[in-house]
Parts: structure tokens; sequence; C-alpha cells
């Protein structure tokens, strides 16, 4: 069986969940014996059996235009596999009748397309979709009218090696004292990370934050509340680096603040390095961590803070226990295996 896998362009140069999860499943699909292509171009279509696109991402937009034509040409008929990785932090049937709008006017449009609009066309073309938690799964169907029977929830992976992680090296440069972590994006809006910033004072402990920020107004932003706050910044860390599993492993709690996450990689290998897990509320958390881990409104600083706390003084292996048990690479590539048979035989 060929697959080919499609990526946003986005996503190749941001060491990210959607980069890990697609790497990951790919690595251990060729373990189950699977041939995969990485789609640089429609042309590459001629050597697969199934497309596997993740993230309903209008940088899509172009491919699929290319992907339809070559599909109405072609004698093989290639079936679409969709990760969606979608949440929608906005009213959904507020969102559902600007979507069902912009259908009925899109003739009169000139060829504009909303953001949401793009996704749901997406999914409504795909063959089936393998969203990352019952959240994501309820969110396609309510909003984009998606049937149940044509999705299948697949849950994300994570690295068993986390769980020998050591704290040794990061102590070694940084200093033993507690500390809260936060790595990942830093300049993205959606993890929110300008927020914790403004509360960094009112923490049980000093915070480190490891991600690049940009040259945006809201990385400047952040930027200044570091030096203000007094917060260790360290720049993006190699998902191979011996450090950034040391960081976890000597973190007392890491932090997702996030708008939402799908449902944060990360925290699942902070957890499995032993620290305890403050995360967003929103976007199918509570599915992989259930009460493993304290939850969090990312709009009110308060209950970060509140969270952080609350993990902070829990001395427990619960989320480790919960995630090192249930969600493995290994299973996350069976899974999808037994969603292409289903399709192709």
């Amino acid at each position: 069986m060929r697959i080919g896998f499609l990526i946003p362009s986005s996503v190749k140069v941001v060491n990210g969940g959607v980069r890990r999860q697609a790497t990951e499943t790919a690595h251990h699909l060729q373990n189950l014996g699977l041939s995969i292509q990485w789609i640089e171009s429609v042309d590459d279509l001629n050597n697969v059996d199934l497309l596997h696109i993740f993230v309903a991402s209008p940088e899509h937009r172009a491919f699929l235009v290319e992907w339809k034509a070559y599909q109405r040409k072609s004698t093989k008929r290639i079936p679409l596999v969709l990760s969606p990785v979608f949440f929608s932090p906005k009213s959904v049937s507020r969102t559902k009748r600007k979507i069902q709008l912009e259908r009925l006017l899109h003739p009169l449009l000139l060829g504009y397309e909303s953001e949401y609009y793009f996704k749901s066309e997406l999914c409504n073309l795909a063959d089936f979709l393998v969203p990352n938690t019952l959240d994501e799964r309820e969110h396609v169907h309510q909003l984009f009218d998606i049937p149940l029977n044509r999705m299948e929830v697949i849950h994300n992976g994570v690295e068993q090696r986390f769980l020998t992680a050591d704290a040794a090296l990061f102590q070694q440069s940084y200093g033993s004292e507690p500390f809260i972590l936060f790595a990942g994006q830093a300049g993205s809006t959606r993890k929110n990370v300008k927020k914790l910033l403004e509360v960094a004072p009112n923490l049980p402990a000093r915070l480190v934050v490891i991600g690049d920020l940009g040259n945006d107004v809201y990385s400047s932003e952040c930027k200044k509340l570091m030096k203000e706050q007094q917060v260790l910044h360290i720049p993006n860390l190699d998902h191979d680096d011996p450090l950034l599993a040391s960081a976890y492993a000597a973190a007392n709690v890491f932090v997702l603040p996030s708008l939402f996450e799908t449902p944060g990689i990360a925290a699942m290998e902070a957890a499995l390095a032993g620290a305890q897990i403050a995360i967003t509320e929103r976007g199918g958390t509570r599915e992989y961590f259930g009460n493993g881990a304290s939850y969090l409104n990312p709009y009110s600083g308060k209950s970060i803070v509140e969270a952080i706390q609350e993990a902070f003084e829990r001395d427990d292996e619960k989320a480790r226990s919960t995630i090192s048990s249930r969600y493995t690479w290994e299973k996350v590539a069976s899974d999808t295996l037994a969603v292409y048979h289903r399709i192709i035989g």
C-alpha cells in the first residue's frame, strides 16, 4: 500500500504538534510495511494509492484545485483521508450560518473563500476524516455537516523515550530551583503566551519559556513582558535535543494556556517526563489527561494562575500513567492502517 502524505508548508518549518503527528505516523506506518511518499506536487499522486492530508488548511487551496483536475482526467481514483486538526473557539451556530450564506453567495464572490468555507469544502471532499478528539469530531460534524459514519477518532501519540528523561542536564545549565515551563510556538497568538506572561508575578515559581518569537507586534509585546518579569527565555529547541526532554523532567509544572489544543503533544511529552500539567480546557484536552491535569480558562488570568497553583501543589503520576498506557504512536499507526484498509481494501 502506497500512501501520500500532504502537510501545509508552514508546518514543515515549525517544530509543532502537527509536524510531529505526521512524521511519527509516517514512521510507524513504514514499520508496518507501508510506503509513504511526501507529496510536493500533484505529479507525485501517480505513485500513491491513497492521499492523507494533515490539517484542513487554506494552504492546501492551490493543491486541491490541481487535485480535482487530476481526478477528473485520471483513470485511477485516489481516495482522500483528512486529519482536520480543527477546533473552533467561535460560536458553532453563528459560524455555520456564515458558511451557509457564503455558499449561497459564492458565485458572486469572485473566487473569494473565507477560511471556514474552505475548511468546510475540504472536509466534505474527503472520503474519510480522522479527528484527534471527540470534541474535534463533534465540531466538524456540527459545523460542516459531516456524517459521523465518515469519521473515526484516532488519538495522537507520544514517544515513550520521555519516560526516562533526566532533569540533570537542564539543572546544570539553569539551576535547580522550582519553575513553571512553557514550550512551543511562543509567537503564536493561539498559544496565549502573552496572557501567561502578564500573570507571571503571581505564579508560585519562576517562569521559563522555550520557543521562538517573531518580529510582529504580539511577539514584541511578549519580549517586553519577559524582560519586565525577568522570565527565562530559551530559543526554540529541536524536538530531539536532550535539553528539551531534560527541561520537561526538571519542570514542576508544564503549562499550555492556549486558546485551544487538539490536544497538545508537548503537554503529553512533559507528562511522561514527570511534570504536572496545567492546560487549557478547550479542544478535547480532558479526553487525554482526565483527572491528571489542572484545567484553565485561557481568557482568564485568574484561572491560569489558579490552575498552575493547583498543579504545583499536586504530587501524583495520574497524567503520566494515563498517557504512557493509552497514547502510543504504534497504536496511532495501527488505527490509521485500519482506516486505510476500510477505504481501499
